[in-house]
C-alpha cells in the first residue's frame, strides 16, 4: 500500500493545534490548577489564613495565569507553523509505503523505515492522519490525498494489524 502527499505548512500548523489541544491540554490544565492553589499559598505565607481571601486569591491567579498560558500557547501555536523550512525534511512531497518492515517515508531529500514496533498510536483529526512515534513526533498524512474514506480506512487498519503483530 503506497500513499502519495504534499505536506503544506497549514498541514504542519494543524499537526501542531492538534497536539496542543489533543494531547497536551489535560497537563496544561493542571499546570494552571497547582499554580492557581499554590501561588495564594506562598503569597499569604505568614499570615493568618482567611478563606475568603484564600479563594479569592485562587481565583483570580487561576485566570491571570490561565490567560496567560493560553496567550502563550497560541502565541507558540501561531509560530510553530513558521519552523519547518521549505527544503528540509518535514515539508514538501513524500511517499509514504506499507510492507511487513514498517512504515517507509520517502522524499527527495531522505528515506526513512520506521519499524511497526516504533509506531505508539495512530490518531486521526478532521484534516489528518497521525502516525506517533513518539510523544510529540507524528508522521502527518494529510486526508485529502487519499482516494476516499475506504482507503483512509484500509490504510490505518493495515497500520493498526501491522502494530499489533510487531515483534
Amino acid at each position: 500500500m503506497e500513499i502519495n502527499i504534499d505536506l503544506t505548512r497549514d498541514d504542519y500548523a494543524d499537526y501542531n493545534k492538534y497536539y496542543f489541544l489533543k494531547k497536551g491540554l489535560r497537563k496544561r490544565i493542571y499546570i494552571v490548577i497547582i499554580v492557581a492553589f499554590g501561588l495564594p499559598l506562598v503569597i499569604n505565607s505568614g499570615r493568618p489564613f482567611d478563606l475568603m481571601t484564600y479563594l479569592t486569591t485562587v481565583i483570580i491567579a487561576g485566570l491571570v495565569f490561565g490567560l496567560i498560558y493560553l496567550g502563550g500557547m497560541t502565541f507558540a501555536m501561531k509560530r510553530t507553523k513558521k519552523l519547518p523550512s521549505d527544503n528540509g525534511s518535514i515539508l514538501g512531497r513524500k511517499k509514504f509505503m506499507i510492507n511487513d518492515e514498517g512504515l517507509i517515508e520517502e522524499s527527495e531529500n531522505n528515506k526513512n523505515i520506521q519499524k511497526w514496533k516504533g509506531i505508539k498510536s495512530v490518531e486521526t483529526n478532521d484534516n489528518s492522519v497521525f502516525i506517533f512515534v513518539d510523544n510529540i513526533a507524528a508522521y502527518i498524512i494529510p486526508k485529502r490525498f487519499f482516494k476516499d474514506d475506504t482507503e483512509q480506512q484500509n490504510f490505518i487498519k493495515t497500520i493498526e494489524d501491522k502494530m499489533k503483530n510487531a515483534t
